[in-house]
Order: C-alpha cells, then sequence, then structure tokens
C-alpha cells in the first residue's frame, strides 16, 4: 500500500522533527522501498530512549518544541500588531487633538 501511494503521489517523502532527525521514504526501483534516517545533535542518552522504547517520551519531547517555537513565532506576531495597533492610536489621537483646536 505505502509503494503504491508513493508511485502515484510523490516519489519521496522527507519528514524533520523539531530535534533535527530527517527522515526520507522514497522508491528505490519497482520492488524496493527506502527509508534512511539522518540524525543531528542527538545525545547517546536520546538514542537509547529511542532505541529501548521510549518514543512516546521522545514524542512528548519533540511535541513541546514544537509548541514552544510555535508560540515563539505567534508572540513575535502579536507583538507587531501590539505596536501596529498602538502607532495607529497615537495618530488618531493626533488627529483628534488637531481637529478640537
Amino acid at each position: 500500500m505505502l509503494r503504491r501511494r508513493l508511485d502515484s503521489i510523490v516519489k519521496c517523502v522527507t519528514l524533520t522533527d523539531a530535534n533535527g532527525v530527517l527522515e526520507r521514504i522514497y522508491v528505490k526501483d519497482d520492488s524496493t522501498i527506502r527509508r534512511e534516517v539522518k540524525v543531528k545533535n542527538t545525545t547517546i542518552a536520546e538514542l537509547e530512549a529511542l532505541w529501548s522504547g521510549g518514543v512516546t517520551s521522545y514524542n512528548i519531547v519533540q511535541g513541546v518544541a514544537t509548541m514552544i517555537n510555535e508560540f515563539q513565532e505567534n508572540s513575535e506576531k502579536l507583538d507587531k500588531i501590539v505596536s501596529i495597533f498602538s502607532s495607529m492610536m497615537t495618530l488618531e489621537r493626533e488627529r483628534l487633538k488637531r481637529e478640537h483646536k
């Protein structure tokens, strides 16, 4: 099933996680689907946790890291919106002051 889906939709699927692990699944030839995993900046303890069935805790840590990144990005966007709104309010106050003079 996976081979057919890869053949009909895409030739390669690449996934990355918050810790820099890269996983690539692709069709090598007519009878082979190949899966490669490349690990970047991973401690031995993290690898041992993965190999010993600690995938659940690993996924939790990955999910938390992803949420932290999204929170930081959203916080930066919100700061920009607040800054723009504050500037608009200042301009509006100045306009009202000029009209009342």
